[in-house]
C-alpha cells in the first residue's frame, strides 16, 4: 500500500510497531500527527502558551515509554488522549493556578463577517463560554472539550477516559446545565450551547 493512501491511523499503528522493533525515528511520525491536537488541548486547559508545550513534551514522553504497553489492536488516538488526559490531572493543580481567564482564546475566524458589533458580541461570547468552561470541575471540562474542541465521539471519549458511555453522556449533559446556570441568558439565545 502505498504511504499517501494509507490512513492515519494505518500509519500511527506503523510508526509504532517499528518504534516497537527498535527505530526511534518512528515515534516522529506519531508525534507530527498528534501534537497540534494535544497542544491545542493543553493550551485549552491551561491558557498557557508556554506550559502548554511543556505539557505536551511531557505526554510524548510518556507515550513513549508506555509505547510497550499499548495493544496494537486497539486504536491508538483514545490511548494518546488518555495519556494526554492523565498528565493534565496529575498537573491540574499547577495549572489552576496558572490559568489567565481573562485570555481569549477561541475567537471564531471567518473572513466572510466585516460587522464590528457582531464581532464584538462573538469575542464577549468566547470569552464568557470558555471562562464558564474552565471554572467546571475537571471531570465535566475534560468530556466536553474532547466532545466539542476535538471532536471525539462518545464511544472514543469512553475510551480515553477509561469511563462507561453513560458516564460520559452523564457528564456532557451535566457539563452543559452547568454552563448554562454560569453563563448570562442573553448568551444562552443566541444558541451557544445546544
Amino acid at each position: 500500500m502505498n504511504d499517501s493512501n494509507m490512513k492515519t491511523e494505518d500509519k500511527i499503528l506503523l510508526a509504532v510497531q517499528h518504534v516497537l522493533a527498535g527505530d526511534k525515528n518512528a515515534f516522529r511520525e506519531i508525534v507530527e500527527v498528534y501534537k497540534d491536537m494535544l497542544y491545542r488541548y493543553c493550551l485549552a486547559r491551561t491558557g498557557n502558551e508556554e506550559r502548554a508545550g511543556d505539557l505536551v513534551q511531557e505526554i510524548f514522553i510518556r507515550t513513549y515509554r508506555a509505547l510497550p504497553s499499548f495493544k496494537l489492536g486497539k486504536q491508538f488516538s483514545p490511548w494518546i488522549f488518555t495519556i494526554a488526559s492523565n498528565v493534565l490531572r496529575s498537573s491540574w493543580r499547577r495549572l489552576k493556578r496558572e490559568q489567565n481567564i481573562a485570555e481569549k482564546l477561541f475567537y471564531p475566524d471567518d473572513p466572510e463577517q466585516n460587522n464590528p458589533e457582531k464581532d464584538a458580541l462573538q469575542a464577549e461570547t468566547s470569552a464568557e463560554l470558555l471562562q464558564a468552561l474552565r471554572n467546571l470541575p475537571h471531570e465535566l471540562y475534560e468530556v466536553l472539550y474532547l466532545y466539542y474542541f476535538e471532536g471525539l465521539s462518545v464511544s472514543e471519549i469512553a475510551k480515553t477516559l477509561s469511563l462507561g458511555e453513560e458516564n460520559v453522556k452523564s457528564r456532557l449533559f451535566r457539563g452543559r446545565k452547568k454552563i448554562r446556570q454560569t453563563m448570562q441568558p442573553e448568551t444562552l439565545t443566541k444558541g451557544i450551547i445546544e
